[in-house]
């Protein structure tokens, strides 16, 4: 509409009107029947008395306004104009849809290991939930410091990742599952979840194969575990990381 009522340049004004309504524009010169707007009538020359009749112009523009109002509200609702908003809603209202989706469903997963010790709760021990440097299964399995650095390695790049929180790796798409970030990590509703699963799956014979079928991975060492984890995830994921992270809730509560 502003650029009909301003142009760069001027265009007929009935192109512009009936481009919109109709998906083709009509100009006036393409019939000499057609009242000219203001746009293409003549410029009257000097000294020139104009014919033109004021109450004959009111009358035909309102008419030309009733007949613009009943095609308007005429126009079928599978005009193109119509279709092409239908079709951004229809697509805004399932991203909003598959956003709640993964929202609760990571939700899920998050509350499964709620209270307890993530890496041990991997290895069937259900414990008081503790810091992960004084988790004794990794203790007991000299893993904490292997663990630390692998951790360390996780790194998110701007072009593939979006609101991720370093310091738990849960994302920040809704304040369900993060809190606006803070930099020495007191928002973190979910800490040490995330990683200690991944290492985990990594170091459990059985979960690690069917973790390695799932993704088509193989994941020999921790190095080609972490450099998977920090690539682009798949269309709908996160990142590698929370993508396995379902996947093992899934696997084990289906």
């Amino acid at each position: 509409m502003y650029k009909w009522v301003f142009p760069s340049k001027p265009k007929c004004l009935r192109f512009g009107l009936t481009a919109f309504c109709d998906g083709v524009g009509t100009s006036c010169l393409d019939d000499n029947s057609y009242q000219k707007c203001s746009i293409c009538q003549p410029i009257p020359r000097p000294g020139h008395t104009s014919t033109h009749n004021p109450h004959t112009n009111s009358q035909s523009s309102s008419s030309t306004l009733k007949r613009s109002a009943a095609f308007i509200s005429s126009t079928p609702s599978t005009s193109s104009l119509d279709l092409a908003f239908h079709t951004s809603k229809q697509r805004k209202t399932g991203r909003h849809i598959s956003e709640h989706q993964y929202v609760d469903t990571m939700k899920a997963a998050l509350m499964y290991f709620s209270g307890t010790c993530a890496y041990c709760k991997m290895y069937g021990t259900n414990t008081d939930s503790h810091s992960i440097i004084h988790c004794p299964q990794l203790l007991q399995q000299q893993q904490l410091a292997p663990f630390l650095s692998w951790r360390q390695d996780i790194q998110y790049s701007k072009k593939f990742h979006i609101k991720i929180c370093f310091f738990c790796h849960v994302p920040q798409c809704h304040d369900k599952l993060h809190k606006t970030f803070a930099k020495d990590g007191s928002a973190c509703q979910y800490p040490d979840i995330l990683a200690p699963v991944a290492y985990a799956i990594y170091n459990i014979p059985h979960l690690h194969s069917a973790a390695t079928s799932h993704f088509k991975q193989q994941w020999r060492t921790v190095d080609e575990f972490v450099t998977w984890i920090n690539q682009q995830p798949a269309i709908g994921q996160r990142s590698n990381l929370t993508a396995l992270f379902l996947w093992y809730h899934t696997y084990i509560t289906s």
